[in-house]
């Protein structure tokens, strides 16, 4: 079986981390950037996250801003 305590441990810290990029965008003077359904830090948000949970595990990866990036063990996807 594998221990997914690890993996679990880097996506709350990569949470946690986007959510810091979110929330100064959301607070700064003139408030968040974007139109619409999209906010300008979406981008970069889901850069730091997919980054960070690549490091942590090399599974394959979906997101929207980024789409698929299929790497190692193809039994996982973040």
């Amino acid at each position: 079986m594998h221990d997914l305590a690890p993996a679990l441990a880097a996506a709350v810290e990569a949470a946690r981390a986007a959510g810091a990029l979110l929330r100064a965008e959301f607070h700064r003077p003139g408030g968040p950037r974007g139109q619409g359904g999209h906010a300008e830090i979406d981008r970069p948000a889901e850069e730091l996250i997919r980054q960070q949970l690549l490091a942590a595990c090399p599974w394959n990866y979906r997101g929207e801003e980024l789409g698929f990036t299929e790497r190692g063990d193809p039994r996982f996807t973040w």
